[in-house]
């Protein structure tokens, strides 16, 4: 499988200009997941669905493609997301799953985004550095020996390791 490790939404828009379907794209970044993630702890849940929602957006006619076609995005684990578990980075909500997503996801996903999964974070977004007690620490993307710091390492390690755009 081709590996898509793109820089910018433009790359992105670039690449998706009849080169290569976002399903592709999508695949990509959920194998980097799949191959990087166990170590790196940046991803606390995949969305089951990505593979799916990525071969409905192959279907849009160009006329109908939003401004954020194609996007492989991760999500914080706080903000709720429809058919996919929340658990606010706590092993208490493990099984938390919302049935409709928050306002900033619907908008995103409106706009053409793909989510491909939740990002860690310490339980409740309530500490300096990412240790979960639903994924356990979250490592740096660089150097190991560091901690990306707070409610948003997984995030921000995720990005940085190239597991989302």
């Amino acid at each position: 499988m081709a590996t898509y490790n793109l820089g910018s939404i433009t790359d992105l828009q670039e690449t998706l200009n009849g080169k290569v379907t976002v399903e592709e794209v999508v695949k990509s970044y959920l194998a980097a997941i799949d191959e990087r993630n166990e170590d790196l702890r940046a991803i606390c849940k995949i969305n089951p669905q990505a593979i799916h929602d990525a071969k409905q957006l192959d279907t849009l006619d160009a006329s109908k493609r939003g401004p954020l076609h194609g996007l492989p995005i991760v999500i914080k684990d706080q903000i709720e997301t429809a058919n996919l578990a929340t658990a606010f980075g706590s092993e208490q909500c493990r099984d938390y799953i919302p049935g409709r997503d928050a306002t900033l996801v619907r908008r995103l996903k409106e706009a053409g985004a793909v989510v491909l999964g939740k990002t860690t974070m310490p339980d409740w977004a309530a500490s300096w550095f990412s240790t979960s007690s639903l994924s356990g620490t979250t490592k740096h993307p660089l150097d190991g020996s560091r901690d990306p710091g707070g409610s948003s390492s997984g995030s921000g390690t995720a990005v940085a390791a190239g597991l989302a755009l």
